[in-house]
């Protein structure tokens, strides 16, 4: 019979954290608990972790993927379980840019913004949602880039 803590069944935890290779954060996410509380049944319980170098490797790879959904350095925090710092030298390491610098790369490119805002007649609260930004930055850079309005095209 399996030893239950916190209504979790001991030998579950230990199939899908040693055998199946999930993360305690991935546990206790389906589990409606935190990563701690996962923590803490394994040392109670005794159960051992896998080593960091490891753990690592698997985080790095998981978070090169979230990184190129466009996901923010502060909610892949949360999902992989582990600081934002981490993920800032994730990306430093792989010569990959912040989730601000790819959102902002679009207003950089005087090309693509000149299409949206001036041929395509999108508002520059449009262009916002696109970019995940203020309209008014979108203005900025369309001073920058001196793109006319579009009411004076």
């Amino acid at each position: 019979m399996s030893k239950k803590l916190y209504n979790i069944d001991v030998e579950w935890l230990k199939e899908q954290y040693h055998i199946k290779k999930r993360t305690m954060n991935e546990i206790g996410l389906e589990l409606g608990c935190s990563r701690q509380n996962i923590s803490l049944v394994f040392k109670r319980y005794n159960l051992g972790t896998r080593s960091t170098g490891k753990l690592r490797k698997h985080d790095e790879l998981k978070i090169l993927e979230l990184i190129n959904k466009g996901l923010a350095d502060k909610v892949i925090s949360k999902i992989i379980g582990c600081g934002q710092q981490y993920i800032y030298n994730t990306r430093i390491n792989n010569n990959l840019p912040s989730y601000k610098d790819m959102r902002l790369s679009l207003l950089l490119n005087k090309d693509w913004l000149r299409q949206k805002y001036v041929e395509e007649k999108m508002s520059q609260k449009e262009i916002a949602s696109i970019v995940k930004c203020t309209y008014s930055t979108v203005a900025h850079y369309i001073r920058i880039h001196n793109i006319p309005s579009k009411y004076n095209c």
